[in-house]
């Protein structure tokens, strides 16, 4: 899906930081996203700006979390972090 708005890391190089407005609505909009994906038992595993990329909904913001491309299932994460622990 194009996203007309470009990623997070490019908004704020050209615009420089967000707006506390614009900032809550990404962090909902997020959690949303992740909230939905943790439902499926997927954790997505790579969530930084250039996966965050901004689209426009009748004139509203919208923030869409893109790149599942390193995404495991929940079950997976669990035994990675005990076996690197011991």
């Amino acid at each position: 899906e194009y996203c007309s708005g470009g990623s997070l890391r490019n908004q704020i190089a050209c615009d420089g930081p967000l707006s506390v407005e614009m900032t809550l609505i990404l962090a909902l909009h997020l959690a949303r996203a992740l909230s939905a994906l943790h439902d499926l038992g997927i954790i997505h595993a790579d969530v930084k700006p250039e996966n965050i990329f901004g689209a426009r909904r009748t004139g509203s913001p919208l923030w869409k979390l893109a790149d599942l491309g390193i995404s495991r299932k929940a079950g997976n994460v669990g035994h990675a972090a005990s076996r690197a622990c011991t």
